[in-house]
């Protein structure tokens, strides 16, 4: 009877083990992810352009920067409609309006960029006659009369709670 007994508690703890259970099974990924190449419109890949992803649904901004081989992956985006926006200075900024991300899947985007020429505002630049650098007469005098003060007297570095130290003896 006791064997009985262990054996179908020990059944039903495994049985219950091995079962999943509802907040398990819903722990699974909810994510996707966007991916891809920035190229010019030669081909070669562009390091360092920023690549912005706005969520359609919810405004949320994430992004990447791609690395020397023009690669990029933004990760754990929720499943949905995304604006991606690339933008890298000398060229042209490229936007796709309409890019879903899936479940579990990564979406594949390969950019190329158009060159743009950028053009800079001129800055003019004046000069003014060169002046001395001395200082005025009155600031060179406090100057002077500190540095001798200072010099010539020995006590100047001692402080005042030295000097009060020494009064109480």
């Amino acid at each position: 009877m006791r064997i009985s007994r262990w054996l179908g508690t020990a059944v039903a703890v495994l049985g219950l083990s091995l079962t999943p259970s509802a907040p398990v099974l819903a722990q699974g990924t909810t994510t996707g992810a966007i991916a891809g190449t920035v190229s010019d419109s030669k081909k070669a890949p562009i390091a360092n352009a920023q690549i912005e992803v706005v969520n359609k649904s919810n405004g949320a901004r994430t992004g990447a920067i791609t690395r020397d081989n023009g690669r990029y992956f933004v990760p754990n985006l929720e499943v949905g409609q995304y604006t991606v926006n690339v933008r890298r200075i000398g060229y042209k900024q490229y936007t796709a309006p309409a890019v879903t991300v899936s479940l579990t899947q990564t979406t594949r985007l390969d950019i190329d960029l158009e060159d743009q020429v950028a053009q800079l505002a001129g800055v003019t630049t004046r000069a003014a006659a060169a002046r001395p650098t001395s200082p005025p007469p009155a600031l060179a005098r406090r100057r002077s009369s500190r540095t001798r003060s200072r010099a010539a007297s020995p006590r100047s570095t001692v402080t005042s709670r030295t000097l009060r130290a020494t009064r109480r003896r």
